[in-house]
Formats: structure tokens, C-alpha cells, sequence
């Protein structure tokens, strides 16, 4: 089941990978100290006009996890009773990618794609929810 997933996952950055702009397909993460790139502090990733979807180097890439969640409706708590601007939080979560970290051993350090970060992260249930 999760081999699926990811294969679907794959299939839709591939797809996403090959109609976005050089700009948005580029990928930045800072370099740990015990990494064997030395003397750089950060790695753009790929150079334009390289697609993402072969740029192959094996990594492993997580969204990001914030124990401190402990609800599946951080939108709804906080902005139930506010129609409008449970509205506006929701369409604007819609919009918005997860946080991304690329792990190195016990460490972990943010892959930023296309120059921002997202907000969406993984609650303390393993659910996607929007950071507030």
C-alpha cells in the first residue's frame, strides 16, 4: 500500500515537474557539517534546465511533524465561531505546500521547492493539517 502511494506521489511530481517553470522546480537544502559536500553551506537542486523528476540522488525527504498538534482541526478550534476567516484560513491552506525536511542520519534539515515553505505539516496523529 505505501509503495503505492509513493508511486502516485512520483507519477504527480513527475507530471508537475515537467509543466512548471525553471523557478519553480528548484529545490534548496542547507548542507550538515558531516555531509561529504565540503566548504558549502547550502545545495541548490537542479540547475534549470534540468527537470526535478531526474534529478535521482537518493534522499530522504519527510514532511515535516509538530507533535505539539494534537488535533485533526487546528483551522476549526481556533476559528469556528468566525465563519469569514475559517473561510479565509481554509483557502488559504488549500494553497499551500507541506514543509518539507530532508533527513541525514538522526538529523533533519528543511528542502525548500521553488523558494518558499509550506505550512502543512503532520500532526501528533500522523494527520496533514495546516500550521497555525
Amino acid at each position: 500500500m505505501k509503495m503505492r502511494v509513493l508511486s502516485a506521489f512520483g507519477t504527480v511530481a513527475i507530471l508537475m515537474g515537467a509543466s512548471l517553470p525553471a523557478s519553480a522546480q528548484t529545490a534548496e537544502t542547507p548542507v550538515l557539517p558531516d555531509e561529504t559536500i565540503s566548504g558549502v553551506p547550502s545545495q541548490s537542486l537542479p540547475t534549470p534546465p534540468v527537470l526535478t523528476a531526474k534529478f535521482t540522488l537518493p534522499m530522504d525527504i519527510q514532511v515535516a511533524k509538530d507533535p505539539g498538534i494534537t488535533t485533526n482541526t487546528p483551522l476549526t478550534d481556533q476559528y469556528g465561531s468566525d465563519l469569514a476567516k475559517w473561510g479565509e484560513s481554509v483557502s488559504e491552506c488549500l494553497k499551500s505546500k507541506p514543509v518539507l525536511l530532508r533527513v541525514v542520519g538522526d538529523e533533519s534539515v528543511p528542502f525548500v521547492i521553488g523558494g518558499s515553505e509550506g505550512r502543512l505539516k503532520l500532526n501528533a496523529n500522523d494527520k496533514a493539517v495546516c500550521s497555525l
